[in-house]
């Protein structure tokens, strides 16, 4: 819950923003999602070798460092630096945090507990996202940097948590290979499975598409506030408000998403997780218009849908010794296809601040992609509906 405090989140954009051009921020950004790719995979070798604990240490430090970095930046250079850090910090929870949990509970003989489990901190980390996205929207009406001096808090506090675990070592485990290399080639030989291959390609298609709104609903907002479609409250209230909302609204799908599994199928509810993902951005790419803000609310919904089930498919069927480097390695391709996506967008950008043509440009080129990724992995579903 401390790590999941990004109090930054509803006003990252509008902070770059303050100190960069548009194209500027979308390589920023693009930087951090190659940045993340670069780190993935090594991260989740090194849970599995050297321990789940000193990984999520590093993590947790990382963090800081970024935050830090983050509150003193003014050019190009320093944030940067602290995308970097912050591209660390995400890269060595990713794989670890759920192979943590899965190797506890197998060490305490309740591994048939994972998939509950997993939906649960799925949603005590969304509600605590909540608390921290409308804490952070409102401060940065005051600075914008204040959000993450409260993410700094949060950052410590999870930092000393970590360093206060214990390593799940107390039965006997596979051991990651010897070498890097062969540990690559042995997680990537699970995707001769068929279900584990679609649900690879599902997750880098999924993740493309959460971040789509992600990172552009701050600029969405401020256009709202320039045209004088927000009298009320300001874009950095607005977005505050909107994400911790999605977050709220993400908490309780994530604590019936087992549920929902066990009724219609895993298929049902991840291609309908992807559907409603492709309704938002589309909707958002036709209109500007506050009412449209009800959208942006389901935003976080596909993602907190997805976790567990999906968790709870692949965890299982990878061993020990290979689980933290398959989901990282999971994990970069979908980084990778974003950052891919942002950087493409980012070419032939000639406006300085994101104007509306522009944003809605870039919204229906992406579902375009969505369409046809989905229209791609109905076709080629696995029948199994477990």
């Amino acid at each position: 819950m401390l790590g999941d405090a990004m109090a930054w989140l509803p006003v990252f954009f509008l902070y770059f923003s303050a100190h960069l051009s548009l194209a500027e921020v979308l390589r920023l950004e693009a930087f951090y999602y190659a940045a993340v790719v670069l780190l993935e995979v090594p991260s989740g070798y090194l849970s599995d070798r050297s321990g789940r604990k000193i990984t999520l240490v590093f993590s947790a430090s990382a963090f800081v460092v970024s935050y830090a970095t983050f509150i003193g930046a003014e050019d190009f250079a320093a944030f940067t630096t602290a995308q970097l850090a912050l591209a660390a910090g995400m890269a060595f929870r990713s794989g670890t945090d759920s192979a943590f949990l899965y190797d506890t509970l197998h060490c305490l003989g309740r591994e048939a507990e994972y998939a509950s489990r997993e939906a649960q901190i799925q949603r005590q980390s969304l509600n605590a996202s909540a608390a921290a996205v409308m804490l952070g929207g409102f401060s940065a009406t005051f600075a914008l940097s204040y959000a993450y001096w409260i993410s700094l808090i949060a950052a410590t506090g999870s930092l000393i948590a970590a360093i206060r675990f214990t390593e799940p070592t107390h039965t006997p485990h596979m051991r990651a290979a010897s070498g890097f290399g062969q540990q690559l080639a042995l997680c990537l030989r699970n995707l001769q499975d068929h279900r584990l291959a679609w649900l690879f390609a599902f997750f880098i298609v999924s993740y493309v598409l959460a971040h789509v709104p992600y990172e552009f609903y701050q600029p969405y907002l401020r256009l709202l506030e320039s045209a004088r479609m927000l009298t009320v409250i300001t874009a950095p209230q607005a977005s505050g408000i909107v994400f911790g909302v999605t977050m709220l609204l993400g908490a309780w799908v994530a604590g019936r998403s087992i549920d929902w599994r066990h009724r219609f199928g895993l298929n049902a509810v991840l291609l309908f997780a992807i559907a409603l993902q492709v309704l938002v951005i589309g909707l958002l790419g036709l209109w500007l218009h506050p009412a449209l803000m009800a959208i942006i609310l389901f935003r976080s919904i596909p993602m907190a849908m997805i976790h567990a089930p999906m968790n709870a498919a692949i965890t299982p069927r990878v061993a020990r010794g290979q689980r933290a480097t398959y989901l990282s390695l999971q994990s970069l391709a979908g980084r990778l296809a974003f950052a891919s996506a942002l950087y493409l967008g980012s070419i032939g950008l000639e406006t300085e601040v994101a104007d509306w043509a522009t944003l809605s440009w870039l919204l229906q080129v992406y579902t375009v992609f969505g369409v046809a990724a989905f229209i791609g992995l109905c076709l080629t579903r696995f029948r199994s509906s477990t």
